[in-house]
Parts: structure tokens; sequence; C-alpha cells
């Protein structure tokens, strides 16, 4: 089945990372429930780590001067380890047959990327001086559930230089409610207030 969705895919003048898009996006139309997800997620970590520990096993799986026929056994060993869904099999031969085994790890990054929104959640970070209660976590994550409409994967990090309050960071946006920034706009007022007492 992926193997069939794929093979319109064969143009030799795109980049890596756009031929890369089309053979992530082809495997999330063979991929029906959450648990096939997560699942080939598990696969790809557990697979890049194999790969991690046997470097050689990546560069010869990639280099189309081996015989197909021994880099197909390797893959089949290697993946026999990782347990993956039908479909993400399918997939690593195809990239093997069209020597393009090499994409396999730019696939797998992307994949994970896209990962937040077919499951429609966000990681949000809480930046606190130190650490927050168990009650006050599960309060501020219940509050950006609300606030965002989405499973929210809650991440904190501590910064003692914030004094106090907290700073939430999510999708490239920051709300800042530290201590820190009051003090700086009450500073700023401060100055703006001596300013014009001076100009006066």
């Amino acid at each position: 089945k992926c193997g069939t969705i794929l093979s319109v895919y064969g143009n030799h003048f795109m980049r890596p990372e756009q031929i890369a898009v089309k053979y992530t996006l082809a495997l999330r139309a063979t991929l029906h429930t959450e648990e096939d997800l997560h699942r080939t997620v598990a696969t790809y970590r557990q697979f890049m780590t194999i790969c991690g520990k046997e470097p050689d096993l990546l560069r010869t799986l990639s280099n189309s001067i081996v015989p197909l026929d021994h880099r197909k056994q390797l893959l089949e060993t290697a993946l026999s380890i990782c347990n993956p869904p039908p479909s993400l099999t399918a997939l690593a031969f195809l990239l093997l047959e069209r020597n393009r085994f090499s994409l396999l790890p730019v696939i797998a990054r992307q994949f994970e990327q896209q990962m937040d929104q077919w499951l429609n959640r966000v990681e949000v970070e809480v930046i606190t001086a130190i650490p927050l209660s168990a009650e006050l976590f599960q309060k501020v994550h219940h509050t950006m559930e609300l606030f965002t409409k989405k499973t929210v994967r809650l991440v904190q990090s501590i910064d003692p230089d914030i004094i106090g309050g907290l700073i939430i960071k999510m999708e490239g946006l920051a709300m800042d409610f530290s201590y820190r920034a009051r003090l700086e706009k009450l500073r700023e007022k401060l100055l703006s207030e001596g300013r014009k007492i001076h100009g006066a």
C-alpha cells in the first residue's frame, strides 16, 4: 500500500527535504490510529538508536554499491528488533530499493515533528524560579488545555533569575507573568516619570 502511494514521487530534481516530506505524508496516510502513530515514532527512535551504536549500518544501507540483497538482509535483521508497523517496513524497503535510504533520518525527524499537529496536541513550557508543586503543576496543565483546546504536553524549566511568578512558552509565543517582568515595567515607569520631572 505504501509503495503504491509513493510511486508517484519520482522527481529527482527535488531537494532531499522536499522528497522526505512526500514520503512522510504518504506514510501518514497509511496509519489510521493513534497507536500506529506512536508505534511508528517508537520504531524510528529504536532504529536510529541501533544506527547510533552501529554507524556502519546506516552507511551500508545507504550505499548503492553494496549488493541490494545484502542490504535487504541487513535491514530485515535490524527491523526485526524494532517490530515496526507493516507500512513502515514497506517504506524502509522502498527507500532501500530506490537508493534513498539516506532520507530515513530526515523522514523520521519530520514525522515526529508533525505528531503534535496530527494528534491535536501542543508542547507548553512553563518556566519558574522553583519547581511547581504537583497540585500547581496540574492546575497550570488544566488551564493551558482549556486555553489551547488541545492536549497539552507540559514541560517545566527552572530559572531562578525570574525571582517568582512564571513564564509560559508555546508555539513560538511567550507569556511573561514573572516578577522580573513586573519589576522591569516598574523600572521603565519610574525612569519615564523621572525624565518628565527633569524635563519640566
